[in-house]
């Protein structure tokens, strides 16, 4: 059960669910702090990766100024700078995107940012990170608790992808219940069919008998 915990596969579903891939920052001080939820203006959807051979490219780090409905994109990995507006398509040497007002954006004493940093993460470098730091573990050496933790400077993030990781293996222990069902099912439906199908031929014959022999 940890190492279902730890699978590729239960990450896949996590980063794929909450969208890990694209993370916003905003500087505070020397220190790039994560926006998350209601702490970010912005939210940003990954919508397709492009095939890029720069290993460079595969992470791109974005500046962002927002002014009013207008985005402009900048950085030194990106050939001409962009603008754009929101829920339009934006095509990025590494992905296409598409970038959001939150409308679940709670504004601090500081007011409203404009200035922000984003980054699009490659799909699969993404799901090796947080494969990398879930940790999950015995709580009792003798005991059949797993404990699960997470060790990510947003709490509220983190959270969320523990939940979400829970959520995932529960889905997955669903669907393989419902696999040995189904499978059950068509298993038993199979041997009524034949059973149905040699009562029908002991039938025919003990007619043919009657009918032969004029009973």
């Amino acid at each position: 059960e940890i190492e279902i915990f730890k699978s590729k596969k239960l990450m896949q579903d996590v980063v794929k669910q909450i969208g890990l891939e694209t993370e916003v920052y905003v500087k505070k001080g020397l220190a790039n702090v994560e926006l998350y939820k209601t702490t970010s203006p912005i939210l940003v959807k990954k919508i397709n990766e492009k095939e890029v051979e720069k290993d460079i490219l595969k992470n791109l780090k974005i500046n962002i100024h927002l002014n009013g409905d207008v985005i402009e994109l900048s950085g030194d990995e990106l050939p001409t700078p962009i603008q754009s507006t929101f829920n339009k398509t934006i095509s990025l040497p590494n992905s296409n995107i598409i970038i959001q007002k939150n409308p679940h954006y709670k504004v601090d004493k500081d007011g409203a940012i404009k200035e922000l940093q984003l980054r699009i993460l490659n799909f699969e470098n993404t799901i090796n990170r947080f494969q990398e730091i879930i940790d999950a573990k015995l709580e009792k050496k003798e005991g059949t608790v797993i404990g699960l933790s997470l060790n990510y400077p947003n709490k509220t993030k983190a959270q969320d992808i523990l939940n979400r990781l829970v959520w995932a293996y529960n889905n997955d222990a669903i669907q393989d219940k419902n696999s040995e069902s189904e499978k059950t099912k068509n298993f038993i439906d199979e041997r009524i069919d034949i059973i149905a199908k040699e009562l029908g031929e002991v039938e025919n014959q003990k007619e043919n008998f009657k009918a032969s022999n004029q009973i």
